[in-house]
């Protein structure tokens, strides 16, 4: 049998191969896609770490700053050393400048107004002997209004601020479990889909490797069975390979190795059969014994390898003759052959064997040494047979064994029908 590569779509190689390619392009998606996701949480941290905290921090330190004036403020007006409130003022416009210089939004004219009555202020309690400190505390009452509303403002762009990072930590938050479930999605359908080729590897090789091996294992009680597998792949070839090699020995077999026609275990199988086919039918059939004539003579004096072509040449003519489908001719052991003539009565049997013994005849095998013939010749011994006989086989094959030894007897060279030999002596 040849031979054959598969390479087409039916292939294992190349089904296996689209399954794994397929899975490491899945597995390339998901590294994609997870390295993607995980980006875009980074971006979100990102810009709440480098934009909302610092913006909170620096909220923190302008309302510390602004806070602080209040203390300055206080320190101006109480205080009895001029440079000490002048010190004091510096300090509070210092702050002033450090608020204005931050990015954050907020109302500048509260700053203006602030600097301008500190500055107004420090005049003031510079002549304090001249102004009167009823206008001096309402100055103070005024800027202390100004410094809470701005706190205030403060306060509410430190909520507004604090709000907007709140809401970007929940939208991560929610985008982070969002990306995590479609990552874990994705996980699962490679797994699914892992499985999936575990299991098609299962039933497409381990299944059928199992399959094959326990037939192989038990191929001896299986005799003429053959393995059935409709896939067209690699496993599918080796399987018609073995199904075309095991045929083909159990063939070999059955066969005899010299002469190429049956041996005595394929006879006994195919007699078993006709025996039974006769029985159902009630038909007839007939059981020839042949022997060559003389042959350890042949032997002894023509050599082992003249005897084996003799033998395979006898086989060969007689297989000429005994030719139909139904006919069985094997080689019972040694120089003796044995053929069953499905429904073939007595009259035809003899006629049979007559062209068979005349057909080694034309075969003028030289044969020096026997007694009665100068070329090789056979004997027949032969016994029809009809259901009632086939109750025991052996009884069929001893009467065309007693007939082939009346044939010896009578000179050889010729047929003798057990029945005839009988009615002889009824």
């Amino acid at each position: 049998m040849k031979n054959e590569k598969v390479l087409s779509k039916n292939s294992l190689f190349t089904r296996f191969a689209v399954l794994f390619m397929s899975l490491f392009i899945l597995l390339g998606l998901f590294l994609v896609i997870a390295y993607i996701k995980l980006d875009e949480h980074k971006n979100v941290v990102s810009d709440i770490s480098k934009s909302s905290i610092p913006n909170i921090i620096k909220i923190s330190n302008i309302y510390s700053k602004a806070k602080e004036l209040h203390f300055l403020l206080d320190k101006i007006i109480d205080s009895n050393n001029t440079t000490l409130r002048r010190i004091s003022h510096k300090e509070a416009i210092k702050n002033i400048v450090f608020i204005e210089n931050s990015n954050i939004p907020l109302n500048k004219t509260y700053l203006n107004n602030i600097k301008k009555e500190l500055h107004y202020i420090l005049k003031l309690t510079e002549r304090e002997k001249t102004e009167p400190k009823i206008k001096i505390k309402q100055m103070e009452f005024h800027t202390q209004n100004l410094i809470n509303d701005f706190l205030n403002e403060i306060e509410y762009v430190s909520k507004k601020n604090n709000q907007v990072l709140i809401n970007k930590v929940e939208q991560s938050s929610v985008e982070l479990e969002s990306r995590t479930e479609i990552l874990f999605g994705f996980f699962i359908f490679c797994l699914v889909y892992l499985a999936g080729i575990v299991f098609y590897f299962k039933q497409k090789i381990i299944n059928r490797l199992y399959r094959l091996n326990d037939f192989i294992y038990n191929k001896v009680e299986k005799k003429g069975q053959i393995l059935e597998d409709n896939e067209e792949d690699e496993i599918s070839f080796i399987v018609k390979s073995f199904n075309f090699y095991s045929q083909r020995l159990e063939e070999l077999s059955l066969m005899d190795s010299l002469t190429g026609i049956a041996n005595k275990r394929l006879f006994e199988s195919k007699f078993k059969d006709e025996l039974a086919r006769v029985q159902r039918e009630k038909s007839i059939s007939s059981c020839l014994m042949i022997d060559i004539d003389n042959f350890k003579l042949y032997n002894d004096n023509y050599g082992h390898l003249a005897g084996d072509d003799c033998l395979k040449t006898v086989a060969k003519t007689l297989k000429s003759i005994v030719k139909r489908d139904v006919d069985i001719l094997a080689r019972y052991g040694g120089e003796e052959f044995i053929c069953i003539l499905p429904n073939t009565d007595e009259k035809a049997s003899k006629e049979i064997a007559n062209l068979l013994v005349n057909a080694v005849n034309n075969l003028k095998i030289p044969h020096e040494h026997s007694k009665e013939y100068p070329y090789v010749t056979v004997s027949i011994g032969i016994k029809t047979f009809d259901e009632k006989d086939c109750k025991d086989s052996n009884k069929i094959m001893d009467k065309a064994d007693k007939a082939l030894y009346i044939a010896k007897n009578s000179g050889k060279n010729t047929f003798k029908h057990y029945d005839e030999w009988v009615k002889q002596f009824a």
